[in-house]
């Protein structure tokens, strides 16, 4: 799967409605999957750049709630 680029004064954007602390995490993960309808993973490494914190903090903050999202969901969603 070929990796998307996303425009970093966009994501810079986003980030910069929230301040650079570490209580900032959560809703910025849920804007940018607002956004984005995922979270990808250049997104994370900006966030992570822009509170100063490690990413596998985000990552591991990102993946503990079912709410968000590493892949673009389908066109089509189907339950059962």
């Amino acid at each position: 799967m070929e990796e998307e680029i996303f425009d970093e004064n966009e994501i810079k954007g986003l980030m910069e409605k929230y301040p650079s602390k570490a209580s900032s995490l959560i809703p910025l993960l849920q804007t940018c999957q607002e956004k984005y309808g995922y979270l990808p993973r250049q997104v994370m490494e900006s966030i992570a750049e822009y509170l100063d914190m490690p990413e596998s903090r985000v990552y591991g903050v990102s993946t503990f709630y079912a709410q968000f999202r590493f892949d673009p969901l389908g066109e089509h969603m189907v339950k059962v």
